[in-house]
């Protein structure tokens, strides 16, 4: 029963050298609910993320154009160009967009609450179609009981916010002008993701139900990046490539509260349950070899290192599995591997 719109306007100025875009959102949590489903083996999900907005939704497909209309999120997209020369650009994007509604339970009833029985359990959750592809339910501690249902009164409702910010640019130099199209050009790009959602359960509820409540319910992840390349014709048919990418994911995000241990040992909700760090120099070409045969290569080394330190323990547990291992330290991962890929191509 959901519904979303978008508006927007488009400028051009100097002729035409430069071009602002400017856009508003909304889409409802339960616009369009994802409705093409992948099965699950023993409980375990098929989890599959599209980073670094984290628009897609674990185990379910969506049926419209998510990067275009996010669930359940409003506000601003903009975007600017500016080409200052015939052969260079700059690029700036921005977005600021947030909850339309927030991740607070509408179905709330504790054990008993109904009936002597009724629930037999409690009962925490969302009434059908409410898709929240990133910002988890809040935690049962969040909740005080009033008329003999513990979950009734939520003591915080707070919305989540995605900010995103991304400067790109890139000049192409040629060899000469007038006579070919061969060149160097060289290219890079900046960019920021930060997801967040405040929580002050730690001081409305004291002790360890307010530092584990706390815990799942704030939110402080952000993606930073950052890439310089560079493309050299060494003929008008082929074309090396080079460039190097950096990106860092850090911050706290625990929903499952698998931390949530270590949060009431250490008497802290706020820590970086999350830091990797990855990079990863290409090295490339492309050869037309014919006016319709060509073949391209594409060389990476990758390199993976979590700084998340050892003394940060989770609690496991997988209920579908009837699995619970208790504290598990950290072991920090470092990972290297490379990537060959190649492409020959011929059209008829």
């Amino acid at each position: 029963g959901g519904s979303a719109y978008g508006a927007g306007a488009s400028a051009q100025f100097f002729d035409r050298q430069v071009e602002v875009d400017a856009r508003y959102l909304r889409v409802d949590a339960t616009y369009d609910p994802f409705i093409i489903a992948t099965p699950t083996v023993g409980g375990i999900a098929n989890i599959l993320y599209h980073y670094p907005d984290f628009s897609y939704y674990p185990n379910l497909s969506p049926s419209h154009n998510i990067k275009e209309y996010p669930h359940n999120r409003q506000g601003l997209r903009a975007k600017l160009r500016w080409s200052f020369t015939p052969t260079g650009k700059f690029g700036f994007e921005y977005s600021n967009l947030t909850q339309v509604r927030s991740s607070l339970q509408d179905v709330r009833f504790g054990a008993n609450s109904l009936l002597p029985g009724t629930p037999n359990t409690d009962v925490l959750g969302y009434s059908p179609g409410f898709i929240e592809p990133f910002f988890g339910a809040y935690s049962p501690f969040t909740f005080a009981a009033a008329g003999g249902n513990r979950l009734a009164v939520p003591l915080e409702d707070r919305k989540g916010n995605v900010e995103t910010l991304l400067f790109t640019a890139g000049h192409r130099w040629l060899f000469d002008e007038e006579n070919s199209e061969q060149g160097v050009t060289v290219r890079g790009g900046v960019g920021r993701v930060h997801l967040s959602r405040d929580s002050n359960l730690s001081a409305l509820l004291p002790g360890s139900p307010g530092i584990a409540g706390e815990n799942q319910n704030f939110v402080d992840l952000t993606f930073t990046g950052w890439q310089l390349g560079v493309d050299y014709d060494v003929t008008e048919e082929f074309t090396a490539k080079a460039s190097y990418t950096n990106i860092g994911i850090y911050g706290h995000y625990d929903p499952a509260g698998l931390n949530n241990a270590y949060a009431v040992a250490t008497g802290v909700a706020r820590f970086n349950n999350t830091d990797l760090r990855f990079n990863y120099p290409e090295l490339g070409f492309n050869w037309q070899i014919q006016e319709n045969v060509s073949w391209s290569c594409l060389g990476r080394f990758y390199s993976l290192s979590d700084r998340v330190p050892s003394h940060v323990f989770t609690n496991l547990a997988v209920p579908g599995l009837n699995i619970d291992s208790g504290p598990a330290t950290i072991h920090p991962l470092s990972w290297r591997g490379t990537q060959f890929s190649t492409q020959f191509l011929v059209k008829f």
